[in-house]
């Protein structure tokens, strides 16, 4: 949300952020969601614009422009799905 909101806007005096396992690189998961016919229905539009395709808001962003750390979980709790994601995840993001 913050790289979205920056990248039309500007906030004074910004300092550093942290990011809580932000999908900068685009949700697996919501790709993994798209090729499933019934859940790509209940998607909602945020969920199907995170995707890591092309298309994604995440992709077309940008580089971040401002001081910034990230947090990154691998505790997964959702092992349903943990096969569509690649790599350690918490479940919605993969830690890369």
């Amino acid at each position: 949300m913050l790289r979205h909101y920056l990248s039309e806007n500007d906030i004074e005096n910004l300092g550093r952020s942290v990011m809580l396992g932000p999908p900068n690189k685009g949700s697996m998961l919501a790709d993994y969601i798209k090729t499933i016919g019934f859940a790509s229905k209940m998607q909602p539009p945020a969920g199907r614009e995170v995707g890591a395709d092309d298309d994604s808001i995440a992709k077309n962003l940008g580089p971040v422009s401002f001081d910034v750390g990230v947090t990154a979980g691998n505790k997964n709790v959702r092992p349903l799905v943990s096969k569509a994601l690649l790599g350690p995840s918490d479940g919605t993001v993969t830690v890369a």
